[in-house]
């Protein structure tokens, strides 16, 4: 697999790419999601067969969901967190990164926020 340039992360999506597995170890601050797909807005757009988003030592993360049951946001623990079926929004600003998409367990809509983590996107091209 090849190194996404930290300097095009910003140009990375995930449209119609379902999350195959995430690795979630909040004791060594470190997540691992592998996603089915990508897609990296550069030129006409290169188109990713996989793509592997690893963060880690992050100053601070925070889980939350929107329970529309409830119509309200509720923090998630890290021993609680819920995972990903999909990413249709990450945002990246300074040293921020938050992800968002629905549960694989609840449907809820989630978002994970890192502050000042470290970033590594690893990528497959398709043929």
């Amino acid at each position: 697999m090849n190194v996404l340039d930290e300097s095009l992360i910003k140009q990375l999506s995930f449209p119609d790419c379902l999350v195959e597995r995430m690795d979630f170890n909040p004791k060594k601050k470190e997540l691992i999601i592998y996603v089915q797909g990508g897609w990296l807005d550069i030129d006409a757009g290169i188109k990713f067969k996989r793509t592997v988003l690893s963060f880690s030592q992050w100053e601070k993360l925070s889980i939350r969901k929107f329970d529309s049951r409830q119509e309200k946001w509720e923090s998630l623990k890290a021993e609680k967190a819920e995972f990903l079926t999909d990413i249709p929004e990450i945002k990246i600003f300074d040293s921020t990164v938050k992800l968002s998409g629905f549960s694989n367990s609840t449907g809820f809509w989630i978002e994970w926020c890192f502050s000042n983590v470290k970033v590594q996107i690893h990528y497959e091209e398709e043929e």
